[in-house]
């Protein structure tokens, strides 16, 4: 009830369930499948890359997100949208389905 959700370097961070569920409807447009996150750690937290569907159809690198974990639930997301990390977490820039 009381997660949060940030994105450095924007502004934006909310707290409470519903407003992070509002803020991925409204910034989280697409389709099923136009998503797919790969499972990563970061700093030894969980963490997922993101790739996007680009127009051209290719998964693209998007971003990183880490995660704060308590027992049964997802406490905090920070999402770095920067894909310039994916090389640090050796991560490639495309995903290609198979």
């Amino acid at each position: 009830a009381d997660a949060t959700w940030e994105m450095p370097p924007y502004p934006t961070w909310v707290r409470g369930r519903d407003a992070v569920a509002a803020l991925i409807a409204a910034q989280c447009p697409g389709r099923p499948g136009d998503t797919r996150m790969v499972a990563t750690r970061a700093n030894g937290c969980p963490a997922f890359a993101a790739y996007q569907r680009d127009t051209d159809g290719v998964l693209r690198a998007h971003g990183v997100h880490v995660l704060r974990l308590v027992p049964g639930a997802v406490a905090a997301v920070v999402a770095f949208l920067d894909p310039g990390l994916f090389p640090a977490f050796d991560l490639a820039p495309v995903l290609y389905e198979d």
